[in-house]
Formats: structure tokens, C-alpha cells, sequence
């Protein structure tokens, strides 16, 4: 009798401490399964649900009795109820659960795998998801920004070229300026120059006596006009060949023949080149 009474504590102490074993077990399970982010749906073999875990329930507004030996229908549309299998695995199956509220939630992207038992049983299959709608939205958010920023930085760079067009201007302005005031002055000169000749010429062919003429030709300073006509016209011509010069050098710069192949003076070229940024610098 006392080896019964034994065993039978043993039994009763063994299923105690299997017991805790099972509740630390089931509590492990509990807390792991309420701490995913994932949502989680265990079907049996029939697709009738059997436990889902609080994210799900969060998403979709259900309490876990409403769903609980539900078919999958009561998440799924028809079509995509029939797409998660027990004997297949399917990944990344985009679909948008029912809420209890009648709506839909955002995308949520389903993996779904069979869950076996011993001896290779197929008892049901195991649906994880994750919701992608607001990584989505996120994700336009960061193209539509990144956009933006390409725009803005092609409008930047259009506007340093515009701004570096505008310095390199007021340099080629300034340059040009020099020889044509030179010209502009000079024609001035030539202009009064050629009134004074004509005086002295029609007073020429009219006959006019020797001593009045040369009085004439003292009053207009001819002379004088003859001596400075030759220098007057020698820097007329300076100025426009360093016009003329300032062109070619633009041209240069331009590249504006760039298909046609042929030997260039590269010094030169960037002799030219600093001489315009020095100047647009100055300006």
C-alpha cells in the first residue's frame, strides 16, 4: 500500500512540474506571438482559423472570437482564400485583409507555409504578413522628395551657368567697350575732319584768291587736321582689329565647329579662356 501511495505522489508531482513546464511554455509562445509586428494566422487543414496574434487583431479591428474556427473567407476574398494552401508555400502575395468594420486595410504582403507535425503530417499551414501600404506610401514620399531635390539641383546648376553667363558677359562688355569707344571717338573726329575738308575744298574750286585761302586753311587748321588724320585712321583700324580679334577668340571658346577635326593651338586656347575669367572675375 505505502509503495502505491508512492507512486502515486511521484505521478501527481511529475504532472505538476509537466504542467508549469506546459504554462511557461504556452506563456513563451503568448508573449513571443504579442510581440510580432507581423500579423499571424494558424489554419487547420480545412483553412479554418485557429490562432492569430494581436497584430492581426489590431489591423483589422476583429476581436479573437470572431475569428476563431472562421474560414479564412472571414479575411480573404474568395479568389485569395484559395490561393493560400496547406501543400504549397507562396511568398510576398500582396492583398488587402477585411476589416470588421466592412473596409479593407492597407496592402498587406502574405507568406504562407505548411505546418507539419510528426511524421511529415500536414495539420494545417502557418500565414504571416506584413503590412506594406504604409512603406508604400512612404516609399513614394522619398521618390516624390528625391525628385524634388534632382529639379531643385538642376535649377541650381541652371542658375551658377546663368550666373557665370552673366559675369563672363559684363567681361566680353567691358572688353569690347574699350575698342568701341576708341571707334565711336575717332569716327567723331573723322566726321568733323571731313566737314573742315569740305569747306577748304569748295573754297578751292570756287577759285578763291591765294591769300584768302590760306587764311582758310589756317582758320580750319588744315594743316594741323592732315597731320593728325593719318594716326586718327591708324587707330581706327587698331581698334577694329582688336574688335575683330575679341570675336575670334569667342569662337574659339564656342567650339561651335566641334565636328570638324584639324590641329589647334592649345595654349592659346587656354591662354584665351583665362583671359575671360579673369575678367568676368573683375566684373
Amino acid at each position: 500500500m505505502d509503495e502505491v501511495y508512492s507512486d502515486l505522489i511521484r505521478y501527481e508531482v511529475d504532472l505538476e512540474q509537466k504542467n508549469a513546464a506546459l504554462e511557461q511554455a504556452q506563456q513563451f509562445i503568448g508573449s513571443v506571438m504579442a510581440s510580432m509586428s507581423d500579423i499571424l494566422v494558424v489554419c487547420d487543414q480545412r483553412g479554418k482559423i485557429q490562432q492569430v496574434n494581436p497584430a492581426l487583431l489590431l489591423l483589422t479591428g476583429f476581436a479573437f472570437e470572431d475569428l476563431l474556427y472562421q474560414p479564412l473567407t472571414v479575411l480573404l476574398g474568395e479568389e485569395e482564400a484559395r490561393a493560400l494552401r496547406p501543400s504549397e508555400a507562396l511568398r510576398e502575395h500582396e492583398v488587402r485583409l477585411k476589416a470588421k468594420d466592412g473596409g479593407f486595410t492597407d496592402l498587406v504582403a502574405l507568406n504562407c507555409s505548411p505546418r507539419l507535425e510528426r511524421h511529415r503530417h500536414l495539420p494545417g499551414m502557418v500565414i504571416v504578413g506584413r503590412p506594406v501600404g504604409e512603406l508604400r506610401r512612404a516609399y513614394q514620399a522619398l521618390n516624390a522628395a528625391h525628385t524634388d531635390l534632382k529639379q531643385a539641383q538642376k535649377q541650381l546648376i541652371q542658375s551658377e551657368k546663368m550666373a557665370s553667363l552673366g559675369r563672363l558677359v559684363a567681361g566680353v562688355a567691358h572688353e569690347l567697350n574699350n575698342p568701341i569707344s576708341f571707334l565711336y571717338g575717332n569716327v567723331h573726329s573723322l566726321a568733323r575732319y571731313r566737314e573742315r575738308l569740305g569747306r577748304y575744298l569748295d573754297a578751292v574750286h570756287a577759285g578763291m584768291d591765294g591769300e584768302a585761302l590760306a587764311a582758310l586753311r589756317r582758320e580750319l587748321k588744315i594743316d594741323r587736321l592732315m597731320e593728325d588724320l593719318g594716326p586718327l585712321i591708324d587707330g581706327t583700324l587698331e581698334g577694329a582689329e582688336r574688335v575683330s580679334e575679341i570675336v575670334k577668340n569667342l569662337r574659339r571658346l564656342s567650339f561651335v565647329h566641334a565636328a570638324d577635326r584639324g590641329r589647334v593651338n592649345l595654349s592659346q586656347i587656354i591662354r584665351n579662356a583665362l583671359h575671360w575669367v579673369v575678367r568676368a572675375a573683375k566684373h
